[in-house]
């Protein structure tokens, strides 16, 4: 999914132009995402909606190692 090191703008690219329907990922990367998604939203209006609509496709999204706390989770939906 990512090289080395991880780049929040890299991997939520790629999760929005692959046909992925599976994505699995510890909370801290979904709060990673979520907050790139956020602060590129607060700049661009149109980018949450294409973000949180691309990824509405997904079948499932699973928190590895631990469940989301309920806040991230909100969050994230």
């Amino acid at each position: 999914m990512h090289s080395s090191k991880f780049n929040a703008q890299e991997v939520t690219k790629r999760l929005t132009e692959e046909d992925f329907t599976l994505f699995m990922a510890v909370p801290t990367i979904y709060g990673n995402l979520a907050t790139h998604i956020r602060n590129e939203g607060a700049k661009d209006s149109s980018y949450k909606a294409l973000v949180k609509e691309r990824l509405s496709k997904y079948r499932l999204m699973v928190s590895g190692s631990a469940a989301l706390p309920e806040t991230l989770f909100r969050d994230w939906e």
